[in-house]
């Protein structure tokens, strides 16, 4: 039990960028909904294509992880949406909190009674514990992603 604890503490800091990523939610703190759809020269995707990869994504695993059906985007786009930018700030908003609740039932999900070892159905030889890995180790090198266009807008300022 107090080895699970360990792992499970792991995976929550891992959810917010602790030691070697940049925070998920922390990189889009001051993105508004016109700089989330500023193209990058180079770059296949905007800000918002991203955090909707990562949200999508996100709430997939969590489902099958919870045994529920999967509803969502056409797979052909790797669940990136076609639309390059939110339609308004209250779109970016409402998607920037969807991208939070997520982190929130991830984080119930950690603290509830739940096998690790269990396999996921859908995945072939998938357990709870790796998906929740490949949870967090897919929002950190969208984060990246993000600090990269950001820094490439100009809009980065962290060190």
């Amino acid at each position: 039990m107090e080895n699970e604890a360990v792992w499970i503490n792991s995976f929550k800091r891992g959810l917010h960028g602790v030691w070697s990523h940049p925070d998920p939610f922390e990189v889009l703190d001051g993105v508004d909904y016109e700089l989330a759809g500023r193209r990058v020269e180079g770059m296949t995707h905007t800000i918002w294509q991203i955090m909707r990869h990562m949200l999508e994504w996100g709430w997939i695993m969590i489902r099958r992880i919870k045994g529920m059906p999967i509803k969502g985007p056409d797979e052909e786009n790797n669940f990136f949406p076609q639309e390059t930018a939110p339609a308004n700030e209250d779109t970016w908003t409402a998607h920037c909190m969807a991208f939070k609740n997520l982190a929130n039932e991830t984080e119930k999900l950690l603290d509830s009674d739940f096998d690790p070892k269990k396999t996921i159905p859908e995945f072939d030889k998938i357990t709870v514990a790796d998906a929740l890995m490949i949870l967090v180790t897919h929002n950190a090198y969208h984060a990246a992603q993000i600090v990269m266009l950001r820094k490439a807008l100009g809009a980065w300022k962290k060190t």
